[in-house]
């Protein structure tokens, strides 16, 4: 049986089965239909998490990559006053390129609220 005789066949059992039993065909219908949706936003979904999850060391960071965010042996702390204005994400952004590196300086400074740094505190960054 050719391709094209095979197709023409089911599509006329199709077309009768919708005539003598609508509810079943529509509800097979229905089913076929969430299953793809199902398993297409899965495949997507998964995408997205594995790509989430390849970035999640450094998301966004573009800089040099021989800056370390980790202090040396023998290598003085560095420290840097915040301006007015200036927030933790813009000093990391200074010193190391990226400012996901915030959470490294909050590391190093024991802030009692770092949503509440005066302008003029001294900031340890290295």
């Amino acid at each position: 049986m050719s391709p094209r005789k095979y197709q023409r066949k089911n599509l006329r059992k199709a077309r009768k089965m919708l005539r003598e039993q609508p509810r079943e065909f529509i509800i097979g219908f229905i089913i076929v239909a969430v299953s793809f949706l199902a398993i297409a936003s899965g495949a997507v979904y998964l995408f997205f998490y594995v790509q989430a999850k390849s970035t999640a060391k450094t998301p966004g960071f573009s800089g040099n990559a021989n800056v370390t965010p980790v202090k040396k042996r023998g290598e003085k702390a560095k420290y840097a006053i915040l301006k007015d204005g200036q927030s933790l994400w813009d000093l990391a952004e200074q010193e190391y390129g990226s400012g996901f590196f915030f959470p490294t300086i909050l590391e190093l400074n024991n802030f009692p609220d770092p949503d509440r740094i005066e302008p003029g505190t001294k900031v340890r960054v290295r």
